[in-house]
């Protein structure tokens, strides 16, 4: 199958190369240090710079990729050029390719020595074996270098076709960035599908290198179907899948994956009323997600949310202290369902006020939340974390005594775009509050009924996802992110 036509000249660079995208972000990072910049490129940040997307790319990073690529940012991250205008011009790959050839050449190997008798290494080797070691050992190289063949094309054989990795990429990319905006139903048997055929070519023949892949893949996906398990109010199934995220990333030795599976395990604890246990989580993915990555700040917020929840008043404050510090520092906000930004910070500052018994700061905490999510471009928004922070403005306002305000904002919560598990668990909290406080409010009346119908509309949703059951993947089938 052709590739797809680039969108953009690093694209189109990328696509002519033969290095895959992690070698990619490798050889990137070793140009960093030549250059003794302080720059990083993962995976993901590559597609988004080919695709385009370049919000957030900082001056160092932009450096170092022109530096790299050989061309101006903008240019790179612009359209790409048209057939044939690159026939001339070698990349910084295809000169480490030529380079490899150049020492190659060198040494004679490969080709006719341009001094001398016109002697190549073979025969030099011949001439070797003939006059210095004799005809038995010369058969015995002649083994030798036949079993040597032997074992590079058995480390070479693999059933995945020369693309198979970059399309899982693409699904992981997309998956990632419209989690926020897809209804939890939807994703998941889309999901279940691909990581199941993730399982799949695990099983079958693929190199070394191809099968750390594959297992990055399977966390990556094992991911986000515990925080669609989550959303679908199944904690079974969520934490199943955060433990296989877990024991994959740990096998292909990526933090990244670890870091990520262990803030799905701090939320699951949290909405378990098991603070202790999300504290760990946190803890515990901080000693393995990369320093300064989206990973390490979302941890850093779970760790801080558990100290709320345990009544940790002194520790909450210097822990939420070192979360904004850490987000100032954060090179890549990273986009939807593997990000961290000010929303999330206080619409977790805002929960654990609530826990603290400090209204005051809770409302001052859940309206910022609100703002920031008001403000950012679309792609950028959380409705679920939004929703939830409209939740808790609303549980504030009724300690306060405000009902009026607190009924008015809960309904708008409870009308959000993206109606999850964690959200009617916030909702049931204001249910209550209200039933408590104000039983003869026709709010609270009027408030109940939606939240009952609201349940009963996600227990439906479970049900459905339950009943899918195997999937098979194929284009026709898929949303238009995965397009």
């Amino acid at each position: 199958m052709d590739p797809p036509e680039p969108r953009t000249l690093l694209e189109q660079i990328f696509q002519h190369s033969r290095w895959t995208i992690d070698e990619t972000c490798r050889e990137y990072e070793k140009t960093a240090r030549q250059m003794r910049e302080q720059a990083t490129l993962s995976p993901r940040q590559l597609w988004r710079w080919m695709s385009g997307e370049t919000a957030h790319a900082r001056p160092v990073a932009q450096r170092v990729a022109e530096r790299y690529w050989g061309h101006p940012f903008d240019i790179l991250t612009g359209p790409p050029e048209a057939t044939g205008d690159r026939e001339d011009e070698i990349g910084p790959q295809q000169q480490a390719t030529a380079g490899a050839e150049q020492i190659w050449s060198s040494t004679g190997c490969g080709r006719e020595s341009e001094a001398g008798d016109h002697t190549d290494r073979r025969t030099a080797l011949r001439a070797f074996a003939g006059t210095t070691v004799g005809i038995g050992l010369a058969s015995t190289f002649g083994q030798a270098a036949a079993e040597a063949m032997e074992f590079t094309r058995r480390a070479e054989a693999s059933d995945l076709g020369p693309r198979t990795l970059d399309h899982l990429e693409l699904v992981v990319v997309g998956m990632a960035s419209a989690f926020p905006h897809t209804p939890p139903a939807q994703m998941f048997p889309i999901a279940r599908a691909y990581r199941q055929q993730v399982a799949t070519l695990i099983a079958g023949k693929q190199t070394l290198r191809q099968r750390r892949e594959l297992y990055r893949y399977a966390g990556w996906l094992s991911i986000i179907l515990g925080w669609l398990s989550h959303d679908l109010a199944d904690p079974v199934a969520a934490e199943a899948h955060y433990l296989d995220a877990w024991e994959h990333g740990w096998q292909a030795e990526d933090g990244e994956i670890c870091g990520w599976a262990m803030d799905t395990a701090a939320t699951i604890a949290m909405y378990a009323n098991q603070p202790q246990r999300a504290r760990d989580a946190a803890i515990r993915g901080a000693t393995q997600a990369p320093a300064g990555s989206a990973a390490a700040v979302r941890l850093a917020c779970q760790r801080t949310r558990a100290h709320g929840r345990l009544g940790e008043a002194r520790q909450f404050d210097e822990s939420l202290a070192d979360t904004r510090r850490q987000l100032d520092h954060l090179p890549d906000q990273g986009t939807g369902l593997f990000s961290a930004d000010a929303g999330r910070i206080d619409s977790y500052a805002a929960t654990a006020s609530i826990w603290l018994h400090r209204p005051d700061q809770a409302v001052t905490y859940a309206q910022q939340a609100i703002d920031f999510y008001d403000t950012v471009p679309q792609t950028q928004r959380s409705p679920t974390r939004q929703a939830i922070a409209h939740l808790d403005l609303g549980l504030a306002l009724i300690s306060m005594k405000t009902p009026d305000g607190a009924a008015e904002v809960a309904f708008t919560a409870l009308n959000s775009e993206r109606i999850t598990g964690a959200v009617l668990t916030r909702a049931a909290e204001v249910d209550s509050a209200f039933q408590r406080s104000y039983p003869r409010l026709p709010a609270t009346r009027d408030l109940h009924d939606r939240y009952l119908d609201l349940v009963q509309s996600r227990s439906g949703d479970r049900q459905l996802t339950a009943a899918s059951g195997d999937r098979t993947v194929s284009p026709a089938t898929h949303p238009d992110w995965l397009r």
